[in-house]
């Protein structure tokens, strides 16, 4: 069994959050490559990962500012419009440059102004270093895009003490900041400043009353001032980083409320901010320290240390321990014995005298060093490690270095993640085209190596009915069960929207393959059965992958045209098509000279016992080959265009026999014809249908159509507008195989049909399967409801006979009642059926 592609999960649900993570990660990326090459890579990894979240990105050679002031363009879908970054040449202009429009129709506005704002926000709390400047930046920047007040606290003691408060009226903001400092928030109600405090959370208020307002003030001075304030939506943050908590963060509206994504994206923002306000804080506590303690600790979450020249550690912090795997108080260990395995970027050993060498040579004087190492801890744990090295002033005449470790784990397995979606289709994880043909190539030549080609037929339908979740869930079980199927060491990918191919050495038959792949398919909450064709290509010459890949997707589409797997070799391939062909021929020239005939299949009352109808089913009787089974000429005749000739032969002969047994019956009794979905949604069916039942009057009510709900489900309201005027003229319309298609229980009812043919999928499982009597119960009991005969297929045995009996089923078909008979033998069984259906329920 062939093994899922490593790194392969189930695809992310889209949102904000996650193209905000993508956006960040491709800050970074650009601001660490050196090359315009490097960003280019960096960028296309980006518009991949962009796309599986569902944005289709444009990458404009317009300025950012020209691009800003352009119109938003009405297009469908979401869209994301960024500035080329790979000419940029510092951080800066990176950030310049990602200046993003983005829009989702409908309501655009709101997600520029969500996308604008976390832009801004983290721009702002990566460039300002200085606290009081980073509170007025970041409480501005909100009340820019995001709200009409912006108010950060600190917490002292446990009391919010304004710091920052911001409205575009400065006055306004200056008012409020005074009436804060003056009458210090002291209500401890849960959403309350000290409430998300103390709770570590976040609350969102919307649709404010002036009632609420009251009871929540402490007197009528706090409520007037409030009021006339007009907030209608406010958001309550807790500023919490790592075990501490800085303070709260109070936004609030005066006309639209926030919702529940607003609130998502400011819990995002919250913890940036709390983040880089601590920090800050610290940053600048640190600046007032001595030299050479700020430089050890300017990168608080980064590990710091000081080494000698022979990589003695003389000072590290909590962090650099963690990350080596030391003690905290590692002071004099050996940095050369550091537990476990380092590695450069490209796998190559670190060895100690290489270490040593690299400490000897830093000198206040040299460039700093930076580069990427890998270790390994003794657990088996992997940590990519961003080195920067720094020589320092001697101190009693040795040299030190002073070493930081920036933890990058979590980014570069975010970067392998985007090259494995650049190379893999996102909802079944498998590779795309152009990683499957270069893996496809590097398979050896051997007498047995074969390509095939899948193409999934219901992908439409089961869009429609499930939606994108549930296709997505449906090509990922399927792509799971080929796995499973496949031989060991096989070669998948999705290599288009609706094919799959792969490679492996001869094993079991294409059709004993398919076989398998179109058993019902659990797929999250539904089961399906999947509708696929296939082609193969018998790839022992040495033809290009490319090459062999076409032929195998060209006889792909041919299956899907004729019914069947084709098959292409490189030789001995036009001798089988000449076959086919010379069938073909000898169909045509069978429907020319009705030379097919039609079986009859009774359809018996299961309460009188009576013959109350039939199913038509063309049979024919190659002069070379014998009998040929419908399951081969039937295709072959919807290839060739014969399907009219043939579907009004039937109807001829199964009207002649409705109206001889009618007659001698004394009551009406209806005929069934299958009609094939190419046929019913060919444009010139409903016009040969009302030339034949004007040439046959009487047909109409001696007739029935039988389509297939899969038909149906295809093209329901023009299919279903024609069916209803030709119930109208009084011909009978059956559902014919229900339930084995995609159609539920809730558009039946939508479904123009007088007769609902249970398939025989539901009556094999009545006697073993309580579940299946209850399903097959209820179909009964809804189709009574709606006014719909049933009518039970494929009854085998005594003991399902029994049951669809006690179910009230209306009528029933198969084996154990009658075979289909031909035209001299049903007419001569045609009053024996009572009889018959007596004997066969004694027996029950």
């Amino acid at each position: 069994m062939s093994s899922w592609p490593s790194g392969m999960t189930a695809p992310p649900s889209p949102s904000t959050a996650s193209l905000v993570m993508l956006l960040l990660t491709l800050r970074r990326a650009l601001g660490q490559a050196a090359t315009p090459q490097e960003r280019r890579g960096a960028l296309n990894a980006f518009c991949q990962a962009a796309a599986d979240l569902g944005y289709q990105v444009s990458v404009s050679e317009t300025s950012s500012s020209a691009q800003a002031s352009a119109p938003i363009p009405d297009l469908p879908g979401k869209w994301l419009m960024l500035s080329d970054p790979t000419a940029a040449t510092s951080p800066d202009t990176i950030d310049a440059l990602l200046r993003l429009t983005l829009w989702q129709a409908p309501g655009p506005q709101l997600w520029l102004e969500q996308l604008q704002l976390y832009a801004d926000v983290a721009g702002l709390l990566e460039s300002i270093s200085d606290p009081a400047e980073l509170l007025a930046q970041a409480a501005d920047a909100l009340v820019q895009q995001f709200a009409d007040y912006c108010v950060i606290y600190r917490a002292e003691n446990g009391a919010p003490l304004p710091l920052s408060v911001a409205h575009p009226d400065p006055e306004q903001a200056a008012r409020l900041h005074a009436y804060l400092l003056r009458r210090p928030l002291v209500s401890t109600a849960p959403g309350s400043v000290r409430a998300v405090i103390q709770d570590r959370s976040d609350h969102r208020l919307t649709d404010l009353t002036s009632e609420q307002l009251r009871l929540a003030a402490r007197d009528d001075e706090e409520y007037e001032f409030v009021r006339s304030l007009h907030f209608r939506s406010a958001l309550q943050f807790a500023l919490v980083y790592g075990d501490e908590v800085y303070g709260a963060l109070t936004l609030a509206r005066t006309e639209r409320n926030f919702t529940a994504a607003d609130q998502a994206l400011g819990r995002e923002v919250a913890a940036r901010l709390a983040a880089a306000l601590t920090q800050a804080e610290l940053h600048a506590r640190l600046r007032r320290s001595e030299a050479e303690h700020r430089l050890i600790f300017e990168s608080l979450n980064d590990g710091v240390l000081l080494t000698t020249s022979s990589g003695e550690i003389s000072t590290l912090n909590a962090r650099a321990a963690q990350l080596l795997g030391l003690p905290e108080d590692a002071v004099g260990f050996k940095l050369t014995e550091v537990p476990g395995t380092l590695q450069g970027a490209h796998g190559q050993p670190i060895h100690p005298a290489l270490v040593l060498q690299v400490l000897s040579q830093q000198t206040p004087e040299a460039t700093p060093l930076s580069g990427l190492a890998r270790l390994t801890t003794p657990d088996g744990q992997v940590r990519w490690l961003q080195v920067r090295l720094r020589g320092l002033p001697r101190e009693g005449g040795a040299a030190r270095t002073l070493m930081t470790l920036t933890d990058v784990t979590g980014t570069y397995q975010l970067q392998a993640q985007l090259e494995h979606l650049s190379l893999h289709d996102a909802a079944t994880g498998l590779p795309n085209r152009a990683h499957f043909l270069k893996l496809a190539d590097q398979w050896a030549q051997s007498p047995g190596r074969t390509l095939c080609a899948l193409r999934v037929l219901d992908m439409a339908p089961v869009l429609a009915l499930h939606g994108e979740q549930g296709l997505r869930q449906y090509l990922y079980a399927l792509a799971s069960r080929l796995l499973t199927a496949l031989p060991e060491g096989s070669v998948l990918g999705r290599v288009s929207e609706h094919v799959l191919a792969f490679v492996t050495e001869r094993g079991a038959g294409l059709t004993e393959l398919l076989g398998q792949l179109t058993q019902t398919l659990p797929a999250g909450e539904v089961a399906l059965r999947p509708h696929l064709a296939a082609g193969q290509r018998l790839w022992s010459d040495d033809a290009p992958v490319a090459l062999a890949l076409a032929d195998a997707e060209a006889a792909a589409e041919q299956a899907q045209q004729v019914g069947g797997p084709a098959v292409i070799v490189d030789r001995g391939q036009a001798d089988r098509y000449q076959a086919r062909v010379r069938l073909g021929r000898r169909l045509r020239d069978a429907l020319e000279r009705r030379q097919l005939s039609v079986h009859y299949q009774p359809v018996l009352d299961l309460k009188s016992g009576l013959l109350v109808g039939a199913e038509a089913l063309a049979r024919w009787t190659d002069e070379e080959r014998g009998p040929v089974s419908p399951a081969e000429f039937i295709p072959l005749a919807e290839a060739l265009g014969l399907m009219p000739s043939l579907t009004r032969l039937v109807l001829l002969r199964a009207n002649r026999l409705a109206s001889w047994a009618s007659e001698q019956l004394g009551r009406p009794l209806r005929v069934a014809v299958n009609i094939s979905a190419g046929e019913l949604h060919a444009p010139e069916f409903t016009v040969r249908a009302e030339r034949f039942l004007a040439a046959y009057p009487v047909a109409a009510s001696q007739l029935e159509i039988e389509v297939t709900e899969q038909t149906l489900i295809q093209a329901l309201p023009r299919v279903g507008a024609m069916l209803r005027a030709l119930q109208a003229g009084g011909l009978s319309v059956a559902l014919d195989d229900f339930g084995t298609g995609f159609s539920s229980l809730a558009v039946l009812q939508q479904l123009p049909v007088n007769k609902l043919k249970l398939d025989r999928s539901f009556v094999q499982g009545l006697e073993d399967d309580p579940r299946q009597r209850v399903l097959t119960q209820a179909v009964i009991d809804l189709a009574g409801q709606l006014d719909i005969t049933v009518v039970a297929e494929g009854v085998e045995t005594a003991g399902q006979l029994q049951l669809l009996r006690t179910m009230r089923c209306d009528q029933v078909q198969g084996f154990y009642l009658s075979r289909p008979l031909d035209t001299q033998t049903f007419q001569a069984r045609l009053h024996t059926w009572p009889q018959t259906m007596q004997a066969l329920l004694d027996q029950s």
